[in-house]
């Protein structure tokens, strides 16, 4: 299956600017907002087609060796929205991820990703449930690995499965459930 071309969209200058004008409570702490940070932020955050939010939100806050930023985006039209947290390290002003959770992915993806995932569950565990979620493992994690969450039903307890999906590849990686 055809899948976008990830990329890293922003400049640290673009970042920098985002930094400075964050409308969060609290906003980015000063001591990040250098363009040494920023260009480090620019080489680590990635969107799934290589095409940057319509929308950001980014704020963090310092402890006394690290700071964490949280940058926000979602695309116009799109599943979800992409959150990216990462540690500064105020010394070094290297920039960590901790969590990448990218799920501002174009609806057709997601709906190819499902298709695939079907015709794939040779164990005929997705059946009638519902695809929840999808979210896309950056680098470096491989290319093309997608995480589906599937639900069977709307009350606490019901069944849930994780498929990690190897759209490259066309293969299921990993599979878990719980309360099925």
């Amino acid at each position: 299956m055809p899948l976008p071309t990830p990329g890293q969209p922003w400049d640290g200058a673009a970042l920098l600017e985002e930094m400075r004008s964050s409308t969060r409570p609290g906003g980015v702490p000063s001591e990040v907002q250098t363009p040494a940070v920023a260009e480090a932020l620019a080489r680590t955050v990635w969107t799934v087609d290589g095409t940057p939010w319509e929308t950001m939100a980014i704020g963090g806050f310092c402890g006394s060796t690290t700071c964490s930023l949280d940058l926000a985006g979602t695309h116009l039209g799109r599943a979800g929205e992409d959150l990216w947290t990462v540690e500064v390290d105020l010394a070094t002003g290297a920039v960590t991820p901790v969590v990448t959770d990218v799920r501002s992915l174009p609806w057709d993806l997601v709906d190819e990703l499902d298709r695939l995932a079907r015709a794939l569950d040779d164990h005929g565990g997705l059946g009638p449930m519902e695809l929840a979620s999808a979210r896309w493992l950056p680098p470096p994690k491989e290319p093309g690995r997608f995480v589906l969450s599937y639900r069977s039903g709307g009350e606490e307890g019901s069944c849930s499965r994780e498929i990690l999906l190897d759209a490259d590849d066309g293969r299921i990686v990993e599979r878990s459930a719980s309360g099925c």
